[in-house]
């Protein structure tokens, strides 16, 4: 992505420009920074030096990079210095988004916090309420400025994200009080679901987090509500607990050790689970569970069409994975909540290892890598009518490579595919080969058929045995955590790849534009959905369009069917066709699809 940020500079520390453009390019992002003041510190230290940029110097260092706006991902805003400021702001972000419809605007609205209150300007915040939050297509205050700019008092987790949902429909509360001196926590917020994940308080006046959460949240913008609040949860966590280590002024303040403890901005040391707030007591859905209730996460693995997402389906009891007949379908860690009296079971589904051809294998490869380090069991599929191969060995070695320690179940998969015989020689090969890689005699292996819903509460068993004790991570009666976009594209994107052959499939993508509800005179409601099918070639074009356009026509009534399953209600799609040229071996396209 490439991203214009319009924010404040600081000689000494990190915030505003200065804490934000290192992490957003840390991430992978082209960072645009220009400068609305120059300070030599923050002004929440005792003094500080230097000047407010004039808000004509501002537009003129803007104006003069317009050329670019075309290309602009993203802009984020934070603190203005000067009320005047704010229509140059606001003119710009209109010239990008008519250069790219699709750009998008995230205000992180800097004010102050509940440890000094306010540092900014008398008018300031009225100018963020009423000239550029209306505009904003996300903004990230803390808690305390969401209460000033609402003029509410927030005292429950309920009440702060009413609030936000008063301003906008997506938002990032880097702050929330728990009312527990020993936690802190975090929302991010939309027009479905609000995920909510708190972490210790750590002590100490530690400046500049609330710059890195909204710099963390443009940057990870386009990743799931749920893994983008835990990435980001762990990353300000791990860099307060550093900045202890380096603090200033007597011991008064503290600097994020942006720099030095760069590898928490890609990867945090620790791990925090977000949970959809459900407006009820926050703990008791999750804690509430009888004695010896066993909870975690189980990761499928595999070669590709092994059959990990029907069987995903099937445990869950509901679709959330797509199925084709061709190989590699799956391309994004899918979770599928089993929920049981005695164990909440999180199903991970998760493309199929195998030797990548191109940078986008690679990429599904190191995804696959990246889950199962973090689940506390893996299931190993081996179809029952396949024998067992090189390809299966590798996959078991990488396995073993990554968690070695982790439990691992052998599922032979599709047993209503082979005969008896069959069957019980694949239970033997698989057995002796995890025996051999784990030199456990005791190892579990399944024969299922998901299909046939054969043995699969024996699996369940299997599983839930091997689970650690402790709370639910999900309220019961969710089946996923898959956003609605991502579920329709993959919806439409399965229908895409029906009767599809030789490298074709692999060359399809799909991304939702927008969705928009839809009321007409009588009172009916519907959803127009906005979709783009991409593929790698011209010729490919032809192929999905069929004869006189009958195949594209075929892909969108069966999507639409599927999608007003999902919905529950009617369902307009415009699905329209792009030619990405090799955008699987692009990395500039693999970003722009998400992956």
């Amino acid at each position: 992505m490439k991203i214009l940020s319009v924010q404040s500079a600081v000689s000494f520390g990190h915030v505003g420009n200065s804490g934000a453009v290192f992490p957003m390019q840390r991430l992978g992002h082209e960072v645009w920074p220009v400068y609305t003041v120059n300070f030599s510190n923050h002004t929440e230290y005792p003094s500080w030096r230097g000047p407010k940029i004039a808000p004509e110097d501002v537009a003129d260092v803007l104006d003069g990079m317009s050329f670019a706006y075309p290309e602009a991902d993203v802009v984020v805003t934070g603190y203005l210095g000067s009320s005047s400021l704010a229509s140059v702001i606001v003119d710009a972000v209109e010239k990008v988004k008519q250069a790219n419809p699709e750009a998008e605007w995230v205000c992180d609205p800097v004010i102050g916090n509940a440890k000094v209150g306010s540092f900014v300007d008398e008018d300031i915040p009225g100018i963020f309420k009423d000239e550029i939050i209306p505009l904003a297509d996300a903004i990230c205050p803390n808690q305390w400025e969401l209460a000033l700019l609402t003029g509410r008092e927030l005292s429950t987790i309920a009440e702060t994200i009413d609030a936000a949902r008063s301003l906008t429909s997506r938002a990032l509360i880097t702050s929330v009080d728990t009312g527990d001196p020993a936690t802190i926590g975090m929302l991010d917020i939309d027009e479905d679901v609000a995920w909510y994940v708190e972490t210790p308080r750590v002590g100490g006046n530690v400046v500049g987090a609330g710059d890195l959460a909204a710099a963390m949240y443009t940057a990870l913008i386009d990743d799931a509500p749920k893994d983008r609040l835990e990435h980001i949860a762990g990353t300000l966590y791990g860099m307060v607990v550093a900045a202890q280590e380096t603090t200033r002024l007597d011991n008064s303040f503290a600097g994020l050790p942006s720099v030095e403890r760069q590898d928490l901005i890609v990867e945090p040391d620790a791990s925090f689970v977000a949970v959809p707030y459900a407006g009820m007591d926050y703990l008791s859905q999750f804690t509430d569970t009888p004695e010896g209730f066993r909870s975690g996460f189980v990761s499928f693995v595999g070669r590709p069409n092994t059959g990990k997402s029907t069987l995903t389906n099937a445990l869950v009891g509901e679709k959330i994975a797509i199925m084709a007949d061709q190989p590699e379908t799956t391309r994004h860690p899918i979770r599928g909540i089993v929920n049981r009296d005695d164990a909440q079971i999180v199903v991970v589904d998760t493309p199929g290892l195998h030797r990548p051809r191109t940078l986008l294998g690679e990429r599904l490869n190191e995804v696959v890598k990246d889950t199962f380090a973090d689940v506390d069991v893996i299931g190993l599929t081996i179809p029952a009518n396949e024998k067992i191969g090189p390809g299966d060995r590798w996959i078991l070695d990488a396995v073993r490579k990554t968690k070695p320690n982790t439990p691992i179940v052998g599922i032979v998969t599709k047993l209503d595919r082979a005969g008896k015989d069959q069957v019980g020689e694949q239970l033997m090969s698989l057995h002796e080969m995890l025996v051999e890689a784990t030199g456990n005699e005791n190892v579990d292996v399944v024969p299922v058929s998901a299909t046939e819903n054969v043995q699969l509460d024996v699996l369940l068993d299997v599983i839930a045995s091997l689970l650690p004790e402790g709370p639910r991570f999900y309220p019961e009666g969710h089946v996923t955590d898959e956003d609605m976009e991502t579920r329709i594209a993959e919806l439409i994107r399965e229908e895409a790849l029906r009767g599809l052959r030789d490298e074709l499939p692999h060359s399809v993508a799909v991304q939702i534009d927008e969705m928009l509800p839809e009321t007409d005179g009588r009172g009916n409601t519907r959803t127009k959905i906005y979709a783009v099918l991409y593929l790698e070639r011209p010729g490919q074009k032809t192929i999905i369009e069929g004869r006189d356009g009958r195949r594209l026509s075929g892909i969108v009534q069966r999507s639409r069917k599927q999608i007003m399953e999902l919905v529950g209600q009617n369902v307009y799609l415009d699905l329209r066709i792009k030619v990405l040229k090799n955008w699987q071996s692009d990395p500039k396209h693999l970003g722009r699809l998400g992956f």
